[in-house]
C-alpha cells in the first residue's frame, strides 16, 4: 500500500469511530508533512524508503526545528545526527534536494524556503500509518480529532475488525517529554479506551523513566505501579493494555515497524484478555 491508497484508509477509520458514537472533527488546517513537491502522484518519493533510518529521520529533525540557524555544513550535519558514513549522507541531502525539500548554499544546506513544516512529527505520524496498513494490515490513519475532550487530537488511530490501536508519535527526547504530554496520553486511552495504546518515542536516550512516569499516570501515583521490561529496554509493558516502545535505532532495520510489531505480537501473545485501565 502506497501514499495514495492509505489516504482511503481515512473514512474506514472516520465509520468505525463514529459507528462507536465518536463525533469525528475535520481539522482546520492540513498536516504539514515533509514530502516532495512531486507528493501531488507524478512520481514516487525516494524519501519513503529513507526514513525508516534513525539517522535520516534525524536529519529531517534538525533542518526544520534549527532552521533559522541554518544553512549548515555537512561536518556540523554528521556531527549532530551522528551520521560517521559522509558518503550516506551526502546521498541523503541529494534525495532531499531532488524532492524539494532542501538547497544547497555554497558547500551548506538549509531547509527550503518554501517548505511549511518546522518540525518531522507529522511525518513520522504519517509513517507509522502507512506502515500498519501496508505491513500489518490494518486501516489506519494520522493526525484524528475528536469531540468531547480537551487534549482530542490522536496522532495515529488504526482499526482492524472490531478492534483499534492508538499510538502517540513523540519526536524529542524521553526526559523532554512534559508531565502534561503524558497525561494527555492516559486521557486520551481512557476516552477512547482500544485495544492497546503505545507511546513511541523517536530518540537513542533510555526510555525507562519515562515509562514510569507513565505507569503513575495511569495508576493515580501508587508506589509502585505495574511496569514490565519486555523488550531490552526498548518497549515497555503497562497492565493491561499500554506500552511505552522506542524506535530501534540501529539502523539496520525499520525501527518505527519493529516496535509497533513487537508490541502487537506481545499484547497478541501474553494478553488477549484486556480492558481499559481505570
Amino acid at each position: 500500500m502506497n501514499r495514495w491508497e492509505l489516504a482511503n484508509c481515512r473514512p474506514h477509520v472516520q465509520e468505525f469511530l463514529e459507528s462507536r458514537g465518536f463525533v469525528w472533527l475535520e481539522q482546520n488546517k492540513p498536516c504539514q508533512v515533509l514530502h516532495s513537491r512531486t507528493s501531488i502522484g507524478l512520481r514516487e518519493s525516494k524519501i519513503d524508503a529513507c526514513y525508516n533510518s534513525y539517522t535520516f529521520r534525524r536529519l529531517l529533525k534538525l533542518l526544520t526545528t534549527k532552521r533559522s540557524e541554518g544553512p549548515f555544513s555537512e561536518s556540523f550535519l554528521a556531527q549532530k545526527t551522528g551520521c560517521s558514513n559522509g558518503e550516506k549522507l551526502r546521498e541523503y541531502l541529494d534525495i532531499l534536494l531532488l524532492e524539494g525539500l532542501v538547497e544547497q548554499q555554497g558547500n551548506s544546506w538549509a531547509i527550503h524556503p518554501e517548505v511549511a513544516a518546522d518540525n518531522d512529527g507529522p511525518t513520522m505520524e504519517w509513517y507509522v500509518a502507512q506502515k500498519f496498513a501496508e505491513k500489518l494490515h490494518w486501516s489506519a490513519t494520522p493526525s484524528v480529532c475528536l469531540d468531547g475532550l480537551p487534549c482530542n487530537d490522536y496522532d495515529v488511530i488504526a482499526v482492524r475488525g472490531s478492534e483499534m490501536m492508538c499510538v502517540e508519535c513523540k519526536c524529542t527526547e524521553p526526559d523532554r517529554i512534559e508531565p502534561r504530554e503524558v497525561e494527555a496520553f492516559h486521557e486520551r486511552h481512557q476516552f477512547l479506551a482500544p485495544k492497546l495504546s503505545l507511546l513511541l518515542v523517536d530518540s537513542s536516550k533510555p526510555i525507562d523513566s519515562l515509562a514510569a512516569r507513565v505507569s503513575k499516570a495511569f495508576y493515580n501515583d501508587r508506589d509502585n505501579p505495574p511496569l514490565k521490561d519486555t523488550g531490552g529496554g526498548r518497549m515497555f509493558f503497562i497492565f493491561p493494555n499500554v506500552y511505552v516502545a522506542d524506535t530501534r535505532t540501529d539502523n539496520r532495520s525499520d525501527g518505527i515497524l519493529t516496535s509497533l510489531q513487537d508490541c502487537l505480537r506481545h499484547h497478541y501473545t501474553n494478553y488477549r484478555p484486556v480492558a481499559a485501565i481505570g
